[in-house]
């Protein structure tokens, strides 16, 4: 398959063996880049950010075995997810550049911030209606509310 690139000779079980390889290694980096989080904190984020951003690089090679890294391009430069895929990207070279360059534990914890949410709504562009599921937590009303406006109208 052309969409395939250079690994066109993998079997399924093998693209599904490599994907999960890389989701299992690229979350196993993230959770331990955790133990160097409180260098964040005390100025020395570098540890911290070179793991983390390596673990979700090795988590999306992984989505690449599974779909193929040609068609993975195409799907981050579709409509739907271009500016997340930018923002996801754009993201993790702030992280590190505000780690290795500037230094800056306050950039380091913004741009992981939206790190983690541009992925979140990356990942849920994969899933029927996680995006709407998503965005119904912001805007439903809370409980309270809810009681309140089912109460009749005192006029």
């Amino acid at each position: 398959n052309d969409s395939q690139g250079c690994i066109p000779n993998l079997t399924f079980q093998e693209r599904l063996l490599c994907f999960g390889g890389c989701f299992v290694i690229g979350t196993l980096i993230e959770i331990m880049s955790f133990g160097s989080f409180g260098a964040i904190l005390l100025g020395h984020p570098e540890r911290f950010a070179i793991s983390f951003t390596l673990g979700n690089i090795v988590s999306i090679i992984g989505t690449g075995f599974l779909v193929g890294f040609i068609k993975q391009f195409k799907n981050m430069s579709d409509k739907n997810r271009r500016y997340t895929s930018l923002i996801y990207i754009g993201s993790m070279i702030g992280v590190l550049v505000s780690a290795l360059a500037l230094k800056a534990a306050f950039l380091v914890l913004l741009f992981l911030i939206t790190e983690i949410c541009a992925y979140i709504w990356y990942v849920a562009s994969y899933i029927p209606f996680a995006r709407d599921c998503i965005c119904l937590l912001y805007t439903s009303p809370s409980p309270r509310d809810r009681q309140k406006s089912r109460m009749p109208s005192s006029a």
